[in-house]
């Protein structure tokens, strides 16, 4: 995905990863795109990523991660 798509995603879009991110994401993980901060799309993987948690966003520790300009190609849009 690149960057202009990444900032066309909406919020409730699915994702899916092509390939490490930060943390512990890998290929084939699949998460929500929960709300943006910045150039930012804050990502809820479905699984333990070894993130971040946020109570705002409903995002158990571990499952949070953001993804900006230097991950955007590492993921694509699911649905």
């Amino acid at each position: 995905m690149t960057f202009e798509e990444l900032m066309k995603l909406k919020v409730g879009d699915r994702i899916i990863a092509t390939g490490k991110t930060w943390f512990n994401t890998k290929a084939g993980d699949k998460g929500t795109v929960v709300a943006f901060g910045g150039k930012n799309a804050v990502i809820k993987w479905d699984n333990n990523v070894n993130g971040w948690g946020n109570s705002i966003y409903d995002i158990k520790k571990g499952h949070g991660t953001y993804i900006g300009k230097d991950e955007c190609n590492m993921i694509e849009l699911l649905n």
